[in-house]
């Protein structure tokens, strides 16, 4: 039963791709291609391998010696149990879990989730609601099967995937059934994803005939010794009666944009079945320096492909026209020894993620294609871990968020064209404090606590509230790795 049972992919919300990831920033390399996610075990194994840890300072010696003590020991099949708990407005109760053994080539992973609660953070179609708002279910979180020959990785299954920095995929929606392709070699990364969305949208939409997919590809490149990324992303929803006319999106090195032209003006003209998908173009570039991580993407949503003349390309660029984008920077050591400070801004305009066509529209259960907010958006946040010592990390982080009335369903009202925070915007004000524990290598954990401030809640001018979240979280593991 073991060898069905392979896990390949560190989940996204593990600590350990936050250790990667900083490690990274302090001039270590467990991994050159920090965009694409979720990240592979065998990184670790590679890196744990030939890593020497008399050489490095303090703060790498810390995490690496947390690293190593997490999968170090004698190889045995494992039993994951997460538990999630929230107290405050929602009232959520995760549990998930599987059993799994690490591998590096082949693997099978099977992982269930169960909810209690009134939160949409996870919702499955097939969950239920037997007392008003109240989600009550169990489904698979992770069910894949993936095999590498090479350079090339293949995965199929259901996984929550992110690449960038969530502007286009995110990871925050609910994992998607799907086929990944990654290839790497050298300095060049080539990913393509194909997603049906059918399952994820309910019968009695608007065009239940419709079959909707989402399929994009990134390509980044490695510059500078590694030390600069850039990327190009492009991406697609798009709705098809016949299987045929979808057959040119399954190509993975296909120019959807040129797709997109062809069957919207010369496929017309033909009196062949005429359809307009929402395309996506994504550029980001990353740059490390000493200590220091700086970053930026920018999402274009149909930028340019509007027929309306009184609305031109440059006018959405420097508008408040179909655009998101993120700006960030992460550095070490401001002030205090083993810290790391984390400064980002996104913003997601209004018409982001907003399919004007029936057949394009997708909305999970409250969640669009990409970010969990929608559209119409804005996030300031700082954030600052310390690390204590190998078995604790203290964090806490500021952030301010604004929302406005801009909502997604197709029977809502439409924006004015160029808007951004439309009507009464919500306001929120979060203060957070955290502490997560290693007691490495059966159990990992943390209790978290914040308050948050929300003013014209719901879009409504006064509606001010307030209230206290408080939450615990814990891995328990029955085996420990030997990579």
């Amino acid at each position: 039963m073991l060898l069905f049972l392979m896990t390949l992919f560190i989940p996204l919300s593990e600590w350990t791709t936050e250790t990667i990831d900083e490690l990274r920033i302090r001039g270590e390399l467990p991994l050159v291609f920090t965009t694409i996610k979720p990240y592979e075990y065998a990184v670790i194994k590679r890196y744990l391998k030939n890593v020497d840890v008399s050489k490095l300072t303090t703060t790498r010696k810390l995490l690496v010696t947390r690293l190593s003590m997490y999968y170090g020991g004698y190889s045995r099949p494992i039993f994951n149990l997460k538990v999630n708990t929230i107290s405050d407005t929602t009232r959520s109760y995760f549990v998930w879990g599987g059993i799994n053994y690490p591998s590096h080539n082949l693997g099978v992973d099977i992982s269930l989730i169960a909810k209690f609660g009134k939160s949409n953070a996870f919702p499955v179609k097939t969950w239920h609601y037997p007392h008003g708002d109240t989600v009550v279910g169990i489904d698979l979180y992770r069910a894949y099967v993936s095999g590498r020959n090479g350079n090339l990785r293949v995965t199929v299954g259901r996984l929550p995937v992110r690449w960038g920095y969530g502007l286009l995929v995110s990871g925050s929606t609910i994992p998607y059934d799907l086929i990944l392709l990654r290839y790497m070699r050298g300095a060049f990364s080539f990913v393509y994803l194909f997603a049906p969305l059918d399952q994820y949208v309910s019968a009695d939409s608007l065009t239940p005939l419709l079959n909707r997919y989402f399929c994009a590809h990134r390509l980044d490149i490695a510059l500078l010794e590694h030390k600069l990324i850039l990327s190009l992303s492009e991406g697609i929803l798009f709705a098809r009666q016949d299987a045929m006319s979808a057959l040119y999106y399954l190509n993975p090195v296909a120019i959807y944009r040129l797709a997109e032209y062809n069957a919207h003006y010369a496929r017309k003209a033909s009196g062949a079945y005429w359809f307009n998908d929402d395309l996506y173009w994504e550029v980001g570039i990353t740059l490390y320096l000493k200590d220091t991580k700086l970053y930026f993407e920018w999402l274009l949503d149909d930028v340019g492909f509007v027929t309306d003349p009184y609305h031109p390309f440059i006018d959405d660029v420097l508008g408040a026209g179909p655009f998101a984008y993120i700006l960030g920077v992460k550095r070490a050591d401001i002030l205090v020894d083993r810290t790391l400070w984390w400064l980002e801004y996104l913003r997601v305009n209004a018409y982001c993620y907003w399919h004007a066509l029936p057949q394009n529209y997708f909305v999970c259960m409250g969640y669009p294609l990409a970010h969990r907010l929608g559209s119409d958006f804005d996030i300031t946040s700082l954030t600052v871990v310390y690390h204590h010592s190998v078995w604790l990390d203290i964090k806490l982080s500021i952030s301010f968020t604004r929302k406005g009335q801009t909502h997604l369903a197709m029977d809502e009202l439409r924006p004015p064209r160029n808007c951004f925070l439309l009507g009464v915007p919500q306001k929120t004000l979060k203060l957070h404090i955290g502490g997560e524990t290693f007691h490495i290598p059966w159990f990992v954990g943390g209790i978290d606590l914040s308050y948050s401030k929300i003013w014209n809640y719901g879009n409504k001018l006064g509606n001010d509230r307030s209230f206290w979240e408080a939450s615990f979280y814990g891995e328990f593991r029955t085996g420990f790795y030997s990579l």
